[in-house]
């Protein structure tokens, strides 16, 4: 992906989604809904950062809230635009 961010903007890869259950009545639940409340986040490897950016790098796997930020598909990956104070922490592997 060619692209160049601005300001204080970090772009985010998705990781493969978890796949949706289905309950005996044909109802999907989205995976993320078995997830308590206010603890709700997402997990993903920066993939850019913008100029600004002085303490994420790519590559980081960082943490964020999951309704944060702008979503965007492309090439069949899926990916989130944050600015950087809404990463929550970097996480070591």
């Amino acid at each position: 992906m060619n692209i160049k961010l601005r300001n204080d903007y970090v772009l985010v890869e998705l990781p493969q989604k978890v796949k949706e259950e289905k309950t005996q009545g044909g109802i999907y639940v989205p995976a993320m809904a078995n997830v308590p409340g206010p603890t709700k986040q997402a997990v993903g490897f920066i993939e850019a950062v913008g100029p600004s950016c002085v303490d994420l790098k790519r590559n980081m796997r960082v943490m964020y809230p999951v309704h944060a930020g702008l979503k965007h598909t492309e090439a069949g990956k899926e990916y989130v635009l944050l600015k950087a104070d809404e990463v929550i922490g970097i996480l070591d592997d």
